[in-house]
C-alpha cells in the first residue's frame, strides 16, 4: 500500500474515532445531566410531600386538643325531644326521626352547608340583631332542611322544604309536596330524586293566605320542628363537622405519610 493510501487510512481511522469519541462524551454529558436533574427533581418532591405530610400532623394534632362535643343542654333535648340521630355512616347529610303512633317525621340536613352558612352569620354585622327575624333570612346564614312526616295509616306523606336561619334559629317554609306514596318521599336514588323534582311544591308559601300559613306553622311546632330543633341542628352540625375534618385530616395524614 502507498503511502498516501496508508495516510488516508490513518486519517479516516482518526475522524472515525474522534467522531465516536465525542459522540460518547455528549452521551456521557447528557446522562449526567439527566441524572442530576433526576436527582434534583426528587429532592423536591420528597420535600413537598414531607412538607404537607408535617403541616397535616401540625393541624391534626391541634384540632384533636381543640375537639368538642354536644353541650349537656344539647344531649338532654336529643334525650326529650323524641328525636333519634340516625346512622348515615360518614355521610355529611344527617337525618333526625321521631315516631309516634301514627307518624314517622324525618328531617334532613347538609353538616357542612350549616357550619358554613353559621360562619357567614357569624361575620354579620351584631347591629341586624334587632331586625326583623324575616329581614334576616334575606341576609344570609341560611340552611336548607328538609322534613318528611309520613302517615303510618296509609303510608301518604308531605315533603316540607324549610330554610333555617343559623343566627335566630327560626324556620321558614319553603314549599310543600304531597306523596301519595311516602317511599318516593324518603328513597335516596337519582332516579327517585329526579321524581321528587318533578312533583308540584305549591305557590310561594308566603302567597298563601295568611290563615293557612299560620295553620301550617302551627302544625310544625306541633311536630317538634320548631326554634328549639334549629338551636340543636346548628350545634349538631359543628360537631359532626369537627368530627368530619379531623377524620379527613386523619386520612391525608396516612396517603402523605
Amino acid at each position: 500500500m502507498s503511502i498516501r493510501l496508508v495516510g488516508r487510512s490513518l486519517r479516516v481511522v482518526n475522524r472515525s474515532y474522534q467522531k465516536q469519541l465525542f459522540g460518547l462524551s455528549k452521551r456521557v454529558a447528557f446522562a449526567t445531566l439527566l441524572a442530576r436533574s433526576f436527582h434534583a427533581n426528587r429532592i423536591v418532591f420528597n420535600e413537598s410531600k414531607e412538607k404537607v405530610s408535617n403541616i397535616i400532623k401540625s393541624e391534626l394534632e391541634f384540632e384533636q386538643d381543640d375537639s368538642f362535643g354536644l353541650e349537656e343542654y344539647h344531649q338532654n333535648y336529643l334525650k326529650e325531644s323524641g328525636f333519634q340521630l340516625a346512622d348515615v355512616g360518614e355521610s355529611i347529610l344527617k337525618q333526625l326521626v321521631k315516631e309516634t303512633d301514627s307518624e314517622v317525621i324525618r328531617v334532613y340536613f347538609d353538616v357542612a352547608q350549616v357550619t358554613n352558612e353559621q360562619e357567614l352569620a357569624n361575620q354579620m354585622d351584631p347591629e341586624i340583631d334587632d331586625q326583623d327575624p324575616e329581614e334576616l333570612l334575606d341576609l344570609g346564614g341560611i340552611v336548607s332542611v328538609n322534613a318528611v312526616i309520613t302517615k303510618k295509616a296509609d303510608n301518604s306523606a308531605v315533603g316540607v322544604d324549610l330554610l333555617l336561619s343559623s343566627q335566630t334559629n327560626e324556620f321558614s317554609v319553603n314549599g310543600i309536596t304531597y306523596f301519595k306514596d311516602g317511599e318516593l318521599a324518603i328513597t335516596e336514588t337519582a332516579e327517585a330524586n329526579n321524581l321528587r323534582q318533578l312533583k308540584y311544591s305549591g305557590p310561594p308559601f308566603n302567597n298563601l293566605a295568611d290563615e293557612l300559613q299560620e295553620a301550617v306553622q302551627g302544625y310544625l311546632l306541633s311536630r317538634g320542628i320548631d326554634t328549639q330543633l334549629g338551636d340543636f341542628i346548628v350545634a349538631l352540625s359543628t360537631v359532626k363537622e369537627n368530627e368530619a375534618y379531623l377524620s379527613w385530616l386523619s386520612d391525608l395524614k396516612k396517603f402523605f405519610s
